[in-house]
């Protein structure tokens, strides 16, 4: 007997959004439905998006393991799919896994492979990410990459939603204060502000997060601590229920990844 689709889909964004508002047993029961109802009764695509999903609800709780597990299972099924984005997806997500986990030569290789299948073409998601974690292992390494960080100002530029657009200006601010080109930083930092308003305690972090503690200094720290008490109070409020549009963050997230 196979299950409507919907039902394995509506399991796994309820798995998400509760994790992501906070309520994470609840989260985690949806999340084990999802899969006993994918493996159980839904066909190949169904198993790869409740893989995919979970993947970013345990990279989201920073349950490193679970994430990689159902990273690696989503790029496997959407490889024998023959889902080049969403198999990309899931690899930029194993990428960040292994470079939050300090695997940066594992991170690099594995990286030096997605971008031998990127092009002009690619979608901008996937483009933004990956030129993020370009930048990133270049920071982490101490030699921040101009071109590449040029190539992030002008995607940070682009029809891209709230997400990207926030991971894009965070990252190539902290790489171009890297540098020490303090002015560009400076411009990147308050173009992510107006943003970060926006979207609030759910992707925050994606702003600020890239920039280390060298941005809490002058000139760059009036920009970036104001970010932050933003931050902090978007999330005062939304713990107490009264955050706007928390509902249309968790489709947008559920919609990023699939």
């Amino acid at each position: 007997m196979r299950r409507d689709p919907g039902t394995i889909r509506g399991y796994s964004a309820l798995a998400l959004g509760m994790g992501m508002s906070g309520m994470v047993g609840i989260g985690r029961s949806y999340a084990a439905r999802a899969i006993q109802l994918a493996e159980g009764y839904g066909s190949l695509p169904e198993i790869a998006r409740v893989q995919l999903v979970l993947g970013v609800l345990s990279y989201g709780l920073a349950e490193w393991d679970n994430a990689e597990a159902h990273g690696e299972h989503a790029r496997r099924c959407y490889e024998r799919l023959g889902d080049r984005k969403r198999a990309q997806n899931s690899e930029t997500m194993l990428i960040f896994i292994a470079l939050l986990r300090g695997y940066i030569s594992l991170a690099d290789e594995r990286l030096a492979r997605l971008f031998a299948e990127l092009s002009d073409n690619s979608p901008p998601q996937i483009r933004a990410w990956s030129l993020s974690l370009r930048a990133l292992i270049d920071i982490t390494r101490g030699g921040a990459d101009a071109g590449c960080l040029d190539k992030l100002k002008a995607l940070a530029g682009q029809r891209l939603i709230r997400t990207e657009q926030l991971l894009c200006t965070g990252v190539a601010a902290a790489g171009y204060l890297e540098r020490g080109e303090a002015a560009v930083a400076l411009e990147l930092a308050e173009r992510g502000l107006p943003i970060l308003r926006e979207c609030g305690v759910v992707w925050g972090g994606y702003a600020f997060g890239p920039a280390d503690r060298r941005c809490l200094t002058e000139p760059l720290g009036a920009s970036f601590r104001r970010g932050l008490f933003e931050h902090s109070k978007a999330r005062r409020s939304w713990r107490a229920g009264s955050f706007p549009g928390s509902l249309e963050h968790r489709r947008s997230a559920v919609s990023t990844v699939c």
